[in-house]
This record gives structure tokens, C-alpha cells and sequence, in this order.
């Protein structure tokens, strides 16, 4: 099981998926994809057929299985399914409103634990 934040950097639709290219900004458990750092790039592939939708520019915490697959260059690719988590996170500027600084507290809180217990959070 790993968990990554990512930022989503490009997408583009591809026969049956959404491909979402996106930046590791950190990762917080890895498992298969050993060598996987924050500032590397991996490929997320959404069915079309599936009503989640990633934004560009967009944060995220995402949770799951490792991928199977990987691209020409042997670096692991991922497919969202209904057994990962994908959390869109609060922007920095969001979080410094009253309204939402619980909310960012808390995925902050979960974010250090899963970080340093895993999967026994």
C-alpha cells in the first residue's frame, strides 16, 4: 500500500481512461515503486467511465494499491480504482481561513501519522 500527495500536472483522454500526469510532492509510505521521491513524476489512469475527476494545478492525498504496470522507461503506472483513496487537498491560502482550518488540521494530523505508522493508522 503506498501513499503519495501529488500535484496534477497535465491530463489528457486516452481511448477508455483519463490520464492524469502528476508530480510527487511527497511521499508519505511507498511499497513497490522503491525509489519513488518527491519532484518525480508518475501516471494516474482513471476509467472514463467513472465519475471522479482530478484538476490541474489541484493537490491531493492518494492512497492504494501499487501500480502493475509500468511505461517505457520502467517507471511504475497507476490505475485509480474503487479500492484507492483520493482526497482533494486544501490550499495553503484556503487553510488559513477560519472556516476550513480544522479540516486542514486534521488531514494534516492523519497525513504525519500515516507518514510514520503506515498502515496502522
Amino acid at each position: 500500500m503506498f501513499g503519495y500527495r501529488v500535484e496534477v500536472k497535465a491530463m489528457k483522454e486516452q481511448d477508455a481512461f483519463v490520464t492524469y500526469e502528476c508530480r510527487i510532492a511527497e511521499v508519505l509510505q511507498r511499497n513497490a515503486d522503491e525509489n519513488i521521491k518527491s519532484g518525480d513524476t508518475r501516471s494516474f489512469f482513471l476509467r472514463k467511465s467513472c465519475k471522479t475527476r482530478l484538476s490541474l494545478g489541484k493537490e491531493y492525498l492518494v492512497m492504494g494499491q501499487d501500480g502493475q504496470t509500468k511505461d517505457e522507461s520502467g517507471q511504475m503506472r497507476y490505475l485509480l480504482q474503487d479500492n484507492f483513496w483520493i482526497e482533494e487537498l486544501t490550499s495553503p491560502q484556503q487553510c488559513s481561513a477560519t472556516r476550513f482550518r480544522n479540516m486542514c488540521l486534521d488531514i494534516s494530523t492523519f497525513m504525519d501519522n500515516y507518514r510514520q505508522n503506515g498502515c496502522m493508522v
